[in-house]
């Protein structure tokens, strides 16, 4: 069974029982979104289950709500044997990596909005063993794109950025998932851009239509599937 702990916004850590890692963790406090808290962070500095079979950490790309080279650090230095992944203007296309016996696929894929078109953003396809999951970051909705990279397959999770389900392509995607797992929500901060008012508002409309639907209200939150 996996279990999936969301720490701030769409930080979240993927535990399979034996292997676990860190996806968009942990980010630093920002003026939108939420942040990893300090307590959260302390149990992952101190080893605290699931954290203790941490592996690897992984982002989507570097911008602060999602990344924080400081914190990555602490985290190095109590664990040294860490795998860390995160895009740059070298990395390829695409690649693939094994971590604990779970295997794990990233693509390049555009951030949403225009002005962002430049900045390296990967999405990863990740092999749980018995369940796989698709993590999003802040990805374009263009529904070709991710089918592409689902190459005929369908995930069993898929955890997306509000943007998904705002958009008639992004919900197509998520009808096609057995579970969805709507993040990136500004929950402690004030929703200034108005995402979480525009998600609320999609959920209401169109959250039935959308298997097995959780929206991230609080951090942290365990989820198990």
């Amino acid at each position: 069974m996996l279990k999936a702990i969301f720490l701030g916004n769409s930080g979240c850590c993927l535990f399979n029982g034996k292997t676990a890692i860190l996806l968009d963790a942990p980010n630093r406090l920002h003026t939108v979104f939420d942040a990893v808290s300090e307590s959260e962070m302390d149990e992952i500095l101190q080893k605290e289950p699931p954290f203790d079979c941490l592996r690897a950490v992984l982002f989507s790309h570097r911008h602060s709500d999602h990344y924080d080279k400081k914190r990555l650090q602490s985290l190095l230095a109590v664990y040294p044997d860490l795998q860390v992944f995160s895009p740059s203007g070298a990395t390829a296309p695409s690649g693939k990596m094994i971590v604990g016996g779970i295997g794990i696929e990233y693509t390049s894929v555009a951030h949403s909005g225009a002005e962002f078109a430049d900045v390296p953003h990967v999405v990863y396809w990740i092999d749980m063993g018995d369940q796989s999951v698709y993590f999003t970051g802040d990805a374009l909705w263009d529904k070709q794109i991710h089918l592409d990279i689902w190459n005929g397959r369908t995930p069993d999770i898929g955890i997306w950025n509000p943007n998904f389900m705002n958009h008639p392509e992004g919900r197509e995607l998520m009808r096609m998932c057995k579970t969805n797992i709507l993040c990136h929500l500004p929950i402690f901060s004030d929703d200034v851009l108005g995402i979480g008012r525009k998600a609320k508002t999609s959920v209401e409309r169109y959250g039935s239509e959308i298997p097995d639907l959780v929206c991230v209200k609080e951090y942290p939150l365990a989820v198990e599937r």
